[in-house]
C-alpha cells in the first residue's frame, strides 16, 4: 500500500470518525434542549401555582383586615355613644368622709362623669387590641394552613 492510499484512508476515517461525534454532539444538544423545555414548562408550572397561591393568601388577608377595621369601627361607634351618655353625669364628687358609703351595688353606675368616661375608654382600648390580636392569629393561621 502507498502512502498515499494510507493518507486517503486516514483521512476518509478521520471524517467518518468527526461525522460521527458531530452527530452525536448534535443529538446530545437535541436532548438538551428537550430536557431545557421540560424544565421550563415545569419552571412555569410552578410559577403560575405560586402566583395563584399569593393571590389567594392577599384575597384572605384583606378579608381579614377587613373585619378588623370592621370590628374597631364598631367599638369606636359604641365608645362615642357612650361618651354621649355620660354627658349627663355629674362631675367628681368630694372626698367628703362618708360620702363613699352612699354608693349603691357595684353597676358603675354611680361613678363620676370623669371616671366612666376613663374606663368606657380603657374597655374600648381592650376591645381594640384584642380586634388586632384575633387578626394576627387569624392571619397566621391562614398562611400556616394549606
Amino acid at each position: 500500500m502507498t502512502l498515499t492510499k494510507m493518507a486517503i484512508y486516514a483521512a476518509i476515517a478521520a471524517a467518518v470518525i468527526a461525522a460521527y461525534f458531530g452527530w452525536a454532539s448534535y443529538q446530545q444538544g437535541i436532548g438538551y434542549d428537550k430536557r431545557q423545555a421540560k424544565q421550563t414548562a415545569a419552571d412555569l408550572s410552578a410559577i403560575q401555582e405560586n402566583f395563584r397561591i399569593s393571590e389567594r393568601r392577599t384575597d384572605v388577608a384583606a378579608k381579614i383586615t377587613k373585619a378588623k377595621d370592621d370590628q374597631i369601627r364598631t367599638t369606636n361607634t359604641r365608645l362615642v355613644a357612650a361618651l354621649d351618655e355620660l354627658r349627663n353625669r355629674p362631675e367628681r364628687r368630694s372626698a367628703a368622709a362618708g360620702n363613699s358609703t352612699n354608693c349603691q351595688g357595684t353597676s358603675g353606675a354611680e361613678l363620676s362623669r370623669p371616671d366612666a368616661g376613663f374606663l368606657a375608654g380603657e374597655a374600648a382600648r381592650g376591645d381594640t387590641l384584642r380586634a388586632g390580636l384575633q387578626a394576627c392569629y387569624a392571619q397566621y393561621d391562614s398562611l400556616t394552613a394549606k
